[in-house]
């Protein structure tokens, strides 16, 4: 698990990637469990009014700070290895208030609860940028 991780960070951004933030929310599924939701943005102001009025029945609770990377694309994709490799990903969830199958949703006890997922998100983006030198 560590190898797969170690191997993605090693690789490159994109030529593509840039700076932004990485913003985490929280809502209960049909199940009553609780799921993580993350995603990139270079505004996520905007993107959390684009959410919540995507899914406006659905409460999201937002983590207040969203935390600014240098590459917002690779960080994302890197929380995503991270939490797929601890079991967290539920798949493609369909979204019973906009119709939408949202990719990035994983459940939040497998992933070690909330404040393990932002010590994660802290220390792949250190370590990301003592890695890049």
């Amino acid at each position: 698990m560590d190898q797969m991780l170690s191997a993605a960070m090693a690789q490159p951004p994109t030529q593509a990637d840039g700076g932004g933030f990485i913003y985490v929310y929280f809502l209960k599924d049909l199940h009553g469990r609780w799921i993580v939701k993350k995603g990139e943005s270079t505004w996520p102001p905007r993107r959390k009014k684009e959410w919540d009025r995507q899914c406006a029945p659905q409460r999201h609770i937002w983590f207040e700070y969203a935390l600014w990377v240098p590459w917002r694309k690779k960080m994302e994709g890197l929380l995503h290895l991270w939490a797929t490799l601890n079991g967290a990903w539920l798949g493609y969830v369909l979204c019973r208030y906009c119709g939408v199958h949202h990719r990035e949703q994983f459940d939040l006890g497998r992933c070690g609860g909330m404040w393990t997922i932002i010590r994660t998100a802290m220390a792949l983006v250190f370590k990301q940028l003592i890695w890049s030198g």
